[in-house]
Order: structure tokens, then sequence, then C-alpha cells
């Protein structure tokens, strides 16, 4: 099963990285727990001022999402959302 999850895992992110790539937020995006695994396809150093990043878990509105299966169930999943600002009223 771990092989299973690790293979999963890595094709969920593959796939995540290419839509990045595909729909233009490739220098916006802050990869977060993407890099380990896909982050050949983005600059070595993370933008200082991301307007999106890649989480495992979000309760919110989500760009785009890329789930992890194992035997066609769902057990986790990769999230693309809106950095949300830091400061004072955030």
């Amino acid at each position: 099963m771990g092989t299973l999850h690790h293979i999963s895992q890595g094709q969920a992110a593959e796939n995540m990285a290419r839509w990045i790539k595909a729909n233009g937020y490739q220098e916006t995006t802050r990869l977060g727990v993407l890099r380990i695994h896909a982050g050949q396809h983005f600059p070595v150093t993370d933008n200082p001022s991301p307007k999106y990043e890649v989480r495992r878990q979000y309760s919110g509105h989500s760009i785009h999402e890329e789930p992890v299966a194992i035997l066609g169930r769902r057990v986790k999943v990769f999230y693309l959302v809106n950095v949300r600002p830091t400061g004072k009223g955030a």
C-alpha cells in the first residue's frame, strides 16, 4: 500500500504542476507541499509575494484540486488556493 500511495501522490503532484503551468499560475504560486514532488517545473526560489499556494488541507474555495487516490479511494487532495493577505483586518 505504501508504494501505491507514493505513486499516486507523485502523479497528483505532477498533474497539479502541469495544470498550474498550463493556466499561467507558475510565476505567482508558492509550491508548498508540491515542491518535493514536482519542483522541477518551477523557479528554484518561491516568489516572495505569491498570490497562490498549494496546500494539502483547505476548507474554502479552491482554484484547482488534484486528488491522491489509492484503489479508487481518495486519501488526500492537493489544493491551489488564493494566499490570504496578512496584516490588519485580514
